[in-house]
């Protein structure tokens, strides 16, 4: 069968061989998994690709060990891991404060937030990892700062309302970015471009609604940017105007999940599959058991789409939506 390279395919492996960095050999070689073809023709290749996203991401763990601590290296945790941006006193601890419980200093001064501070957000059955950084700021931004908000899924950027010009707060983040190859916008489909690019999805809220003439500047800001992005405001300090957040931090993330039915017994609702949309009912079989992928006989489908009907048989290459609940039979 033939591959059928796609011209994305072919521009990331070629930007792959350029690479002389392992962390751009690394960046490429999984912008190549994320664009081959998936059939038959291109097993063989993606198995290699992983083994050499393996192999690279062996030797990066090598090399950080033998070098200083990173004091912006934050672990993994959760489904996701969002970056919480913003000028200097915009209020980016108090609002992972609010809505991950987690002890942030939350102060009136600007810079007191030094170093990464995550803290887990729950939304309905998952967890999201929200990340509190240092002040975003053309004066002065630790470019390694950056290079930690290129590896996070989404980015939520807290503008302040109380300040003369919130407009020039949020073109001074988007400056910095933009100087690191970092692009925000209202839904980014393709994270990693082969020219070294990185667009990640983006939530504007504008805090301390309450601030005498903070309305009429959202207004401004609204005008400039609804088309782009998502723009939600209140109060992170006192939790206003968050009702909507958590479940677009969600969306953000561009996630499905799906739910485990064993025949004759109740879904299990608590402890979802969590996939990546546009993911199969073999990609849910693989995460299950490995065996699915040549035992599985059938399964059956339970959806909120109203194209489908409960107890519906459904192929292998069936896309699962958010919410769908799936029986396997061997």
């Amino acid at each position: 069968m033939p591959a059928n390279l796609t011209p994305d395919y072919l521009a990331a492996e070629k930007s792959y061989r350029e690479a002389r960095e392992p962390e751009e050999k690394l960046r490429y070689l999984e912008l190549m998994l994320a664009t081959i073809p998936k059939h038959k023709g291109t097993d063989r290749m993606q198995g290699d690709i992983k083994r050499r996203i393996s192999k690279t991401k062996d030797l990066l763990e090598k090399k950080a060990g033998a070098k200083r601590h990173n004091p912006f290296k934050v672990e993994r945790e959760g489904i996701g891991q969002i970056a919480i941006c913003g000028a200097p006193n915009a209020g980016k601890s108090a609002l992972v404060s609010y809505l991950t419980n987690a002890k942030c200093l939350v102060a009136e001064y600007p810079y007191a937030t030094t170093k990464p501070n995550p803290g887990m957000m729950h939304f309905e059955n998952v967890q999201i990892q929200l990340v509190d950084l240092p002040p975003i700021s053309p004066e002065f931004t630790e470019p390694v700062m950056v290079g930690m908000i290129r590896n996070t899924d989404g980015v939520i950027l807290i503008f302040d309302l109380s300040v003369e010009d919130p407009v020039s707060e949020i073109e001074g983040v988007f400056d910095v970015l933009k100087k690191h190859k970092v692009f925000l916008s209202n839904c980014a489909t393709q994270k990693f471009t082969p020219d070294g690019l990185v667009y990640l999805g983006a939530i504007l809220f504008g805090n301390k609604l309450d601030a005498p003439g903070a309305a009429e500047k959202l207004k401004k800001v609204i005008e400039l940017y609804e088309k782009d992005f998502p723009i939600f405001e209140g109060s992170a300090l006192h939790g206003t105007g968050l009702e909507g957040v958590r479940g677009r931090i969600f969306d953000m993330l561009d996630m499905v999940r799906v739910y485990t039915k064993s025949p004759g017994k109740k879904p299990d609702m608590d402890d979802p599959v969590v996939l990546k949309q546009g993911s199969t009912l073999m990609d849910f079989a693989a995460t299950i058991h490995k065996d699915f992928l040549t035992s599985l006989k059938f399964a059956r489908i339970w959806s909120k789409d109203p194209r489908k009907y409960d107890g519906q048989k459904v192929n292998r290459d069936e896309i699962l939506t958010d919410g769908d609940i799936i029986e396997l039979h061997k």
